[in-house]
């Protein structure tokens, strides 16, 4: 079948940038645009799934949730990439703190367990040591993290969270 990237969502319509378009198959094209180059808008017959679950954990996935290492992911539960997103109402209240470990960082813009946290930066600021350094804390708080690359240093990242016993709490 054909895969792309998911741009966005607006029921029933699916904006993704995709990989190929074949059209008449299910999934595929039902227009095109050419002026946006391989963009597509696709309608899609039934929601995409990822895997989900504990089996996941210590594991490295790529952004369409498929394992990077080549071997296959043994994760038996599914979850719809679109689902209707939580109502504020039934969130819980966020009432415990989650210590990165890094005093300045929690004193100054403390973060709440359920809540997450983006590091946005420079090169030259040590946002990578400062991120594995907190998935690395959460361990000793028995937190499970996940942890989101977009860097192009994933391999250096696994290593380090590996080498830092990291990976038996997050994926």
């Amino acid at each position: 079948g054909d895969s792309g990237v998911v741009l966005y969502q607006r029921t029933p319509l699916l904006f993704a940038l995709a990989d190929s378009l074949s059209k008449g198959k299910p999934g595929g094209s039902t227009a095109a645009n050419s002026d946006f180059g391989s963009s597509a808008t696709l309608r899609l017959k039934s929601n995409r799934t990822t895997s989900v679950g504990n089996e996941l954990v210590g594991r490295v996935v790529n952004f369409k949730g498929e394992a990077a290492d080549g071997r296959e992911l043994l994760a038996s539960d599914k979850r719809a990439i679109f689902s209707p997103a939580t109502l504020q109402q039934d969130l819980a209240t966020i009432s415990q703190p989650l210590h990165t470990g890094f005093t300045a960082i929690d004193a100054l813009t403390p973060i709440g367990r359920g809540q997450n946290m983006l590091l946005i930066g420079g090169e030259e600021m040590g946002l990578l040591d400062i991120a594995i350094d907190t998935v690395v804390n959460q361990g000793r708080e028995g937190v499970k993290c996940v942890y989101v690359s977009t860097n192009g240093r994933h391999a250096e990242v696994e290593q380090r969270l590996r080498a830092s016993g990291a990976m038996g709490h997050t994926t």
